[in-house]
C-alpha cells in the first residue's frame, strides 16, 4: 500500500510540474481601431467611442491602432467594454 501511495504521488509532482507556463497572446487583431483619453492619467485603451469608462474624459479622444494604445501609450483593455 506504501509503494502504491508514493507512486501515486511521484507522478502527481511529475504531471504537475512538467508544465510550462504559456505566453501571453493578444487575441484581439493588433489593427484594430480603439479609444484612448489623451489625459497623462488615463490607463485604458476602448472598443466603444461611447464606452461608460470614456464618460469622465475631459481631453480629446483619440481613435488610434490596438498595438499603438499597447506598445506607445502602454495602455491595457477596458475592463468595461471588454
Amino acid at each position: 500500500m506504501r509503494i502504491f501511495l508514493l507512486g501515486l504521488v511521484l507522478s502527481c509532482t511529475t504531471l504537475f510540474s512538467s508544465h510550462a507556463p504559456l505566453p501571453y497572446v493578444i487575441t484581439t487583431p493588433a489593427t484594430e481601431n480603439v479609444y484612448i483619453c489623451a489625459s497623462s492619467g488615463a490607463y485604458a485603451y476602448h472598443s466603444d467611442k461611447d464606452c461608460r469608462g470614456l464618460g469622465r474624459c475631459t481631453h480629446t479622444i483619440k481613435k488610434i491602432t490596438e498595438s499603438e494604445a499597447i506598445n506607445t501609450y502602454k495602455r491595457k483593455k477596458c475592463k468595461i467594454c471588454y
